[in-house]
Parts: C-alpha cells; structure tokens; sequence
C-alpha cells in the first residue's frame, strides 16, 4: 500500500512526482496487509525472507523445548544475528542468542 503522498505525487501534485514517480512506482508490488493470530500456526511458507521463521517461532512462546526443536531443525541455523535477536525477544528466550554465538565459534573455529 502506497502513502497518501505518493498517490498525490503520482499526478504531479505539490510534490512534483508526475510521470517520473509513476516510472519508478512499476517496480514496487503493492503487498496488501495480511493480520494473524501469533498463537496459531499458518502457512509460513509465503514469507519469502526470515520473516517466516520468525513468525514461526511466535507460537512457541513460553514453550523453551519447542523453540529448541526449531533451532535444529536446520533452517534456523542460517538465520543473521539481527533475525535471532528479535526472535529472542519476542519469544522471551534469551537463550537463542547464546545458541548463536555457539554456532558461530563452531564456524570461526572450525570445531
């Protein structure tokens, strides 16, 4: 979904966007927004980024055996520092920051 200004720029309103933002505009998709429920599993599978993997762990919240189960899944071994921090956030497990670390001594190291 575009801003309300972009909408005003495509016709070469105050902003002066005109035809130049409506060039540029064809190579945004327009997503629209999809709301859920973070307690109840759903196709994470459309998420095309980590996003997915991290809102597949919101279900897991309060259920540390679960979470771990995800870790060593496989996936969740790739995922960047940034990804597992929010996700040890949202979670409430710290813990996953340290599993990090872990894993990347493992890699530096080569142990």
């Amino acid at each position: 979904m575009l801003a309300p200004d972009a909408e005003r720029c495509t016709e070469g309103g105050s902003k002066g966007g005109g035809s130049a933002f409506r060039d540029v505009r064809k190579h945004f998709h327009d997503y629209g927004m999809e709301l859920f429920c973070a307690n109840e599993p759903m196709d994470y599978g459309k998420f095309r980024t980590e996003l997915g993997l991290l809102f597949k762990a919101l279900p897991c919240r309060g259920d540390k055996e679960a979470l771990i189960g995800l870790w060593e899944g496989g996936e969740y071994s790739r995922l960047d520092r940034a990804t597992v921090e929010a996700m040890a956030v949202m979670t409430d497990s710290p813990e996953l920051v340290d599993r990090l670390e872990e894993c990347e001594k493992t890699v530096v190291h080569g142990a």
